[in-house]
């Protein structure tokens, strides 16, 4: 029997199922949402429905394509923020930190799910100090899906010091996660949302520094639609009633003044 398979996806049940794991994915960013949606349309409808041409007959047209609706979700969010992987000062601390980073800040799980989860290998209280300590140098984790980004292609806080890989190869590797830390601590107090509780960190010196460097109240609001809230660029203009152009130059503008604190 030859499926109608536009029927099928456009039936109440796959675009409830649509709307509903987007929502999950994508909560805190309606413009990515609305990306997500296109992207299932145009990949599912492309050379006539030939994604769902593997179907073959083990289940029902409805479950499989529920199936390839959720992996094209995943291949949308790798092709939008890339292959995330966790910073290197992270994958130190062990297993546990890397496996709570993965589900709270990729996954979005909530906190209370993940005590449960992982309450066989530590105390709540542990979990609970190591989930805090993840989100006071990751602001982003469990609210947005990346950190801000200038040109929605990868150019973010981290990049603003080493990469990665160049940290992992450099031995002066320790001096530039501190900076790529500082940086971080630095846009988060611009936004008035960095946890004091580190005292490795002299908050009143970077206090001073923020106040030094004469953040104009609408570069606070784009620092915070993206860094924070997570928006993009287009949906950051929308908001401030900006061209996508001038979002664009202030944050380069900003970033610029913060890169010269730490040559």
């Amino acid at each position: 029997m030859k499926i109608d398979w536009a029927e099928v996806y456009f039936s109440e049940k796959i675009q409830n199922r649509v709307e509903r794991l987007v929502k999950e994915k994508f909560h805190t960013d309606e413009t990515t949402a609305e990306e997500a949606i296109t992207y299932l349309l145009e990949a599912f409808s492309k050379d006539n429905w030939k994604k769902c041409h593997s179907f073959k007959g083990n289940s029902s047209p409805e479950t499989f394509i529920q199936a390839l609706i959720s992996t094209t979700i995943v291949d949308f969010h790798r092709k939008k923020y890339g292959r995330r992987r966790p910073p290197v000062w992270l994958k130190k601390k062990g297993s546990l930190w890397v496996d709570l980073w993965h589900d709270h800040c990729l996954n979005r799980d909530p906190i209370p799910l993940l005590m449960n989860r992982y309450k066989a290998d530590r105390e709540e209280q542990t979990i609970g100090l190591i989930l805090t300590e993840i989100k006071a140098k990751l602001p982003w984790c469990g609210v947005s899906d990346a950190p801000i980004s200038i040109d929605e292609t990868g150019n973010n806080i981290e990049n603003m010091g080493a990469t990665t890989d160049d940290i992992s190869n450099d031995p002066d590797s320790a001096n530039k996660e501190e900076i790529r830390y500082l940086l971080e601590m630095v846009v988060s107090l611009i936004l008035g949302e960095t946890d004091t509780a580190n005292p490795a960190v002299d908050y009143s010196k970077l206090a001073k520094i923020v106040q030094g460097l004469a953040i104009t109240d609408e570069e606070k609001l784009i620092l915070k639609l993206r860094f924070s809230e997570g928006k993009s660029v287009a949906a950051t203009a929308n908001a401030l009633h900006l061209s996508r152009n001038q979002v664009v130059r202030q944050l380069e503008a900003v970033l610029a003044r913060i890169r010269t604190l730490f040559p």
